[in-house]
């Protein structure tokens, strides 16, 4: 029997752009299982720059793009009911953690969304994806640096 669960991070896991965000949201980018680089995830979540529009001299922003929420989804593995990171997490998650601990990404906040497979209760898979929500949190604000308060976790 497979002893390790898959688990999706959505912001991150999912990564989702609070600050400078209102009602309108996108589509997460969902990278699966492949590996991603600080330059791809800073790419993926940085909000979008308005467009400007020139009449004479006079420079007008078009702000109908400010309102974006930009988030990725990935896969990262846990072992069977551990909110535990591996190895090989740690490892996926790194190019995250630098993206975050960046200068492009610094004055934005985000929200790391947990989850589990099926088996087990519902209220057992809340709490578990909860921890690791929270697992991933402390990589990043441990090992990056990155602000806890710029980090909120959900399950």
């Amino acid at each position: 029997m497979n002893t390790v669960l898959k688990s999706s991070l959505i912001a991150v896991a999912s990564m989702v752009i609070l600050s400078n965000v209102s009602a309108e949201v996108s589509d997460a980018v969902d990278l699966g299982d492949s590996a991603v680089t600080k330059e791809q995830v800073i790419h993926l979540l940085s909000p979008s720059k308005p467009e400007y529009s020139e009449t004479r001299s006079i420079i007008l922003p078009n702000v109908r793009k400010t309102n974006e929420q930009r988030s990725i989804s990935m896969e990262v593995l846990f072992e069977l009911d551990s909110a535990e990171l591996t190895a090989q997490a740690r490892q996926k998650l790194a190019p995250v953690g630098e993206a975050l601990a960046s200068d492009d990404l610094a004055t934005l906040g985000f929200t790391l969304e947990g989850h589990t497979d099926a088996s087990g209760t519902e209220r057992h898979n809340l709490n578990l994806s909860q921890r690791r929500a929270q697992a991933v949190k402390d990589f990043f604000v441990e090992k990056y640096a990155v602000s806890a308060g710029r980090i909120a976790t959900s399950g």
